[in-house]
């Protein structure tokens, strides 16, 4: 009997072992994305050393200091520290939005209805939006002639090399400061921060089409 006990303890014992190896993993509960986050200035100064010394900082945050302002910002729109990094740039001392975070930001928030950019064969930014307080979708476009009169057309290498990627990032920034400002709590564009500082120069209005009211 004792032999029999102790067989079937060692078997129920094998048993819930096997079955422990064997079962599946814990569902993992959601990602907290702030669970790395510097808790204080002195946590946020070691971040940002780590940052720079890591060689992955981006190429307009040259110290730990721009770094760690550029996550403070960040936290302020409800950033993490490395989204904010990837997603906000600075030019000439003013921090700034990249046309990608900024579609991100905008489709995400509560005013925006309807966020498209919209492909085309043609040389031309189009993005379609509908603001939550519209009755129909309104067309945000950003031509050649356009980036012609502000100077931008070939000025630079991405616009030599890549022309219609960056009339869709100038449609967005179009799109963005007309109608959904308030989404980036008055923090500028980078494509603003470059007319501004970089040339000068206004980009010439052309009026997107207006919703017919029913």
């Amino acid at each position: 009997m004792t032999n029999g006990a102790h067989t079937s303890l060692t078997t129920t014992q094998n048993t819930a072992i096997s079955t422990a190896a064997y079962a599946p993993p814990p569902k993992p509960g959601r990602l907290d994305r702030f669970a790395f986050e510097p808790q204080d200035i002195t946590q946020l100064h070691g971040f940002s050393e780590m940052v720079i010394r890591s060689g992955l900082a981006p190429r307009s945050l040259k110290t730990p200091q721009a770094v760690a302002l550029a996550c403070i910002q960040g936290r302020e729109l409800g950033l993490s520290s490395c989204a904010a990094l990837q997603g906000l740039t600075v030019i000439n001392g003013v921090i700034g939005f990249r046309a990608r975070l900024v579609s991100n930001l905008v489709k995400s928030s509560s005013v925006c209805r309807l966020w498209r950019v919209i492909e085309t064969d043609e040389m031309i930014g189009l993005v379609e939006v509908q603001h939550v307080t519209w009755s129909e979708s309104q067309i945000v476009r950003y031509t050649i002639e356009d980036a012609k009169n502000a100077g931008l057309w070939g000025s630079t290498d991405p616009w030599r090399k890549h022309p219609r990627d960056m009339l869709i990032a100038r449609a967005i920034t179009r799109a963005v400061d007309r109608h959904f400002s308030e989404v980036l709590a008055g923090v500028p564009m980078d494509a603003a921060l470059e007319d501004t500082h970089g040339q000068a120069v206004t980009v010439a209005a052309v009026e997107p089409q207006k919703a017919k009211p029913k």
